[in-house]
């Protein structure tokens, strides 16, 4: 599987109580973008983990990785980021032949960020046309 870039692996303040996924989180933005929500007083950030579980557009909840250990997360967010369309895919690249996906990830705020990651044909199927 790929690596994502960019990927900010932090501690969960709530240890997974609101965001149900560990004592570790994986957001897809660099650490200075990651949304203060979940850090927040408890009726923040409970109220903003409900509010990214609902999809969002056409894609799904955002993908959010968590764990048990830093690498668990960071594996968790590439799996849900490979579980939703991409908004581009390259590839593949003549050199290695991986393919290169790219998402715009949009916050509940409006911002948005985007998210690459170099993939093997082995670790997804390609779209068909």
């Amino acid at each position: 599987m790929g690596l994502v870039n960019p990927v900010s692996i932090v501690p969960d303040r709530y240890g997974g109580t609101y965001s149900g996924r560990g004592p570790w989180t994986a957001f897809p933005c660099d650490s200075w973008d990651i949304p203060r929500e979940p850090f927040e007083d408890d009726i923040t950030a409970r109220e903003w983990w409900e509010r990214i579980k609902v999809p969002i557009v056409r894609k799904g909840p955002l993908p959010i990785g968590g764990g048990s250990t830093p690498d668990e997360a960071c594996l968790d967010l590439i799996e849900r980021l490979v579980a939703l369309e991409p908004d581009r895919v390259h590839g593949p690249n003549p050199g290695d032949g991986k393919y290169m996906w790219t998402w715009l990830i949009r916050w509940p705020d409006g911002r948005g960020n985007v998210v690459d990651s170099m993939l093997e044909e082995s670790d997804w199927s390609p779209p068909t046309p």
